[in-house]
């Protein structure tokens, strides 16, 4: 990876970081490769950001702890629910336990959020939570706003033509600006939920995070397990 640098913009990002010991350990291993490489005359970027996934509730909890040891986070929300909620999502006898919804996984995805904010640390955020329309109004609601976390919980709309994709497009891009990404096919069919992210838009009167969740209040939305309306 660290060879495959030379050749472009990439970042090195480590899963399953439970403690200090196991970011410092992983950057000491990444320090020995740089020193054989430089010992061999290969090239790298010596400047390679280093990463950590937030997946298991130890990192969570203590996140200001890293944040001298790396330059950027990305929360895995599937794994962090499972530990949460200690329940197999695979598993059909307790998969029921599963839920994103937890009012302990609410908390502590909102911890991370404001903690990472406060740091100027930037955060991302990856899984089925980021994709499921569901939850786009609280993750917009807890701070998550610039457009790298909200493009997967956005870019659903665009598997839906017609005037609700075009009226989310519309306030996507005044709430990003020209330089959003592009909303892209995630192979999600949302259509209802579509409809309801326009009356949500029309309603808040903009797209203003706080308007946007107040504004949420009794819509449906269609997901994964069945229509869910926002309360």
């Amino acid at each position: 990876m660290l060879r495959a640098s030379a050749h472009g913009p990439m970042r090195l990002m480590f899963p399953f970081i439970t403690s200090l010991e196991d970011i410092r350990l992983a950057k000491r291993l990444v320090r020995n490769a740089r020193r054989e490489l430089e010992d061999r005359g290969a090239k790298f970027d010596p400047d390679l950001a280093i990463g950590m996934m937030v997946e298991v509730p130890a990192a969570a909890l203590s996140l200001d702890k890293f944040m001298r040891e790396v330059q950027f986070f990305s929360v895995g929300t599937n794994d962090l629910t499972q530990y949460v909620c200690a329940a197999d999502r695979n598993h059909p006898d307790v998969a029921p336990w599963y839920k994103a919804h937890n009012p302990g996984m609410l908390w502590l995805m909102r911890h991370v959020v404001e903690t990472a904010k406060a740091s100027g640390t930037e955060l991302t955020i990856c899984g089925e939570m980021a994709g499921d329309p569901f939850y786009t109004m609280f993750l917009l609601g807890i701070g998550a706003e610039n457009s790298k976390q909200l493009f997967n919980c956005m870019s659903y709309f665009s598997t839906v033509p017609g005037a609700a994709h075009d009226a989310f497009k519309a306030a996507y891009k005044a709430k990003f600006g020209e330089k959003a990404p592009q909303l892209s096919i995630i192979g999600v069919d949302c259509y209802a939920g579509v409809h309801c992210a326009k009356a949500l838009v029309e309603k808040a009167k903009g797209t203003k995070a706080a308007d946007l969740m107040a504004a949420s209040e009794g819509l449906t939305f269609n997901t994964a397990t069945g229509p869910v309306t926002m309360k």
